[in-house]
């Protein structure tokens, strides 16, 4: 009968994880001939420690498979973290995520504080706990040293949240989550853990690409639920002055996606928004889109309960991206309910606003203007407003309190 042996979970987290391929083979190897290399254990309180071959441990138990055992003498735990991180580095196959975790880990052990008797002995073997010893070992910077220290905490926060799937899914070959994604999302770590679950969950079962596109998604998802829980004006208003943040299916380069600037919505969610109940029987609508989005927008304006009049051009004094033109313009459409009354002839604006650009969205101030000087006496409404205008309710969830 083989010997027990516990497996400490503080050293198991150090132990390397096979891929399945290897695992298999592994598994073959001992169901034919055995296992060939003895389980390496430390005495501790007179249990025998694993330090080296629970995969090993895992399949002779499943299989009724005898094996040798061969005991290191070590003071301490901290001494066990040090010999199994070492015996990880000494392997042929590691990734180059696993070197700079077992580095980083060799690390963060070599700085925690020793006895002076450890102290001074260590220091006569030349293995003093610093970044130029640990570099020097491995043939690389001490900047190097800081970085791999800096994943390796970061890998293991992260596996604390979402589950030691992370850990090995980070190190393997296979892995669907780089360093970067760690760096990420323990920087999510403190503030939201079960957000860093939900996002390792999604990319792990393949629903996202990357940790980046789902913590993006996750922002969108936040940022949705505040814009259509966000409480609505009181009242009837007779002009609605709207800025819809339509939604785009394509980005040329997504880190110029107009997600990374506000959340969009789908045009679905946008249709059923309660802005008939804000409208006055007699109404006009002016609402911003762009040619992409023209037909979306027709069709915004008949869900809302409007007919479609008549637009104006915004020409802008800087060209932006665009698929089939570079864009250069966009549309101010008007609509209305009821009968609300035209500006008089000598009161009505050119079509065409000529403005310059500025920040990312925002449009034209002159267009307050000119909407107050045909309409200075009706109650207006901006949705999705960025800020309050006297004279003017606002909403969405830009809208300073």
């Amino acid at each position: 009968m083989n010997p027990q042996i516990y497996i400490e979970p503080e050293l198991r987290k150090y132990m390397r994880q096979l891929t399945d391929d290897e695992h298999s083979l592994l598994e073959a190897s001992i169901v034919a001939e055995g296992v060939r290399d003895p389980l390496v254990v430390w005495r501790r309180n007179g249990q025998r420690v694993l330090l080296d071959g629970h995969h090993r441990y895992e399949i002779a138990q499943r299989y009724g498979v005898a094996f040798d055992l061969k005991e290191v003498d070590l003071p301490d735990l901290a001494a066990a973290k040090r010999w199994v991180i070492r015996n990880q580095l000494g392997r042929r196959n590691l990734t180059p995520a696993e070197v700079s975790y077992y580095r980083g880990q060799e690390y963060l052990e070599e700085k925690r504080p020793v006895g002076a008797n450890q102290y001074t002995e260590r220091v006569s073997q030349n293995e003093t706990p610093t970044a130029e010893a640990i570099a020097s070992r491995y043939g690389v910077g001490r900047a190097t040293i800081h970085r791999d220290a800096q994943f390796a905490q970061a890998l293991d926060r992260v596996a604390d949240i979402a589950g030691d799937e992370v850990r090995r899914a980070v190190l393997s070959r296979e892995a669907k989550l780089s360093k970067e994604d760690v760096l990420r999302l323990d920087k999510q770590a403190a503030r939201a853990p079960e957000a860093v679950k939900q996002v390792v969950g999604a990319v792990l079962a393949g629903e996202a690409e990357t940790v980046k596109e789902a913590l993006r998604e996750q922002s969108r998802q936040q940022k949705r639920k505040q814009l259509t829980s966000a409480e609505l004006p009181d009242g009837k208003f007779a002009l609605i002055y709207a800025d819809p943040p339509w939604q785009y299916d394509f980005a040329e380069d997504e880190d110029r996606a107009i997600e990374n600037h506000y959340p969009t919505m789908p045009l679905a969610e946008l249709e059923v928004l309660p802005v008939a109940d804000l409208a006055a029987e007699d109404c006009l609508l002016w609402l911003w889109t762009t040619s992409p989005k023209l037909r979306e927008a027709m069709r915004l304006i008949e869900a809302w309960g409007f007919e479609y009049k008549t637009s104006l051009v915004w020409v802008k004094d800087k060209i932006g991206m665009g698929y089939y033109a570079r864009q250069q313009h966009e549309l101010l459409l008007v609509a209305k309910r009821g009968n609300p009354p035209a500006p008089a002839p000598e009161d009505r604006p050119p079509s065409v606003i000529s403005a310059p650009r500025t920040a990312h969205s925002a449009k034209p101030e002159e267009v307050y203007s000119i909407l107050e000087r045909l309409y200075p006496e009706v109650a207006k409404v901006e949705l999705f407003a960025r800020s309050r205008r006297p004279g003017w309710a606002a909403w969405g969830n830009q809208v300073p309190s």
